[in-house]
């Protein structure tokens, strides 16, 4: 429900902030939410096998991870009720998600701005990136 892993009884995660968010409800009083930002993060590996025996936990000890995957979630907590009122999610247990950061990660032969200026991997040997044809001449 809230994007985290918590199946390991020393599961961690983090709240990373904790603020009130006020707002006028539809009969003109003030309302005050609790905004409350959790996020939890883990290895992601390049190789499939590696991940899946990481994840697994026949893999001790996990090589270094090739990424940082996270997840985590954004609450609207009614203090009042005591119940959340809207939950965001980006949920670290999603294969789906990790295997779309792995695909944009690996991806990088697609056009981009930043590799018009400064180039890319591909372009590393090229001694004259875009952006140097414009710096000032002191």
């Amino acid at each position: 429900m809230l994007g985290l892993d918590l199946r390991q009884p020393d599961a961690k995660f983090e709240v990373h902030s904790l603020r009130p968010a006020r707002r006028v409800g539809p009969d003109g009083e003030l309302l005050v939410d609790l905004v409350i930002e959790m996020t939890q993060r883990k290895a992601g590996y390049f190789d499939l096998d590696i991940q899946d025996q990481v994840e697994s936990g026949s893999l001790n000890p996990a090589p270094q991870a090739d990424f940082i995957f996270r997840g985590g979630c954004s609450l609207l907590f009614d203090p009042l009720n005591s119940k959340v009122r809207y939950c965001i999610v980006k949920n670290i247990l999603s294969a789906n998600r990790l295997a779309r950061q792995r695909q944009f990660l690996t991806a990088g032969t697609e056009p981009s701005l930043r590799a018009m200026y400064f180039g890319s991997a591909i372009q590393s040997g090229l001694k004259e990136p875009f952006a140097f044809l414009h710096r000032a001449i002191e």
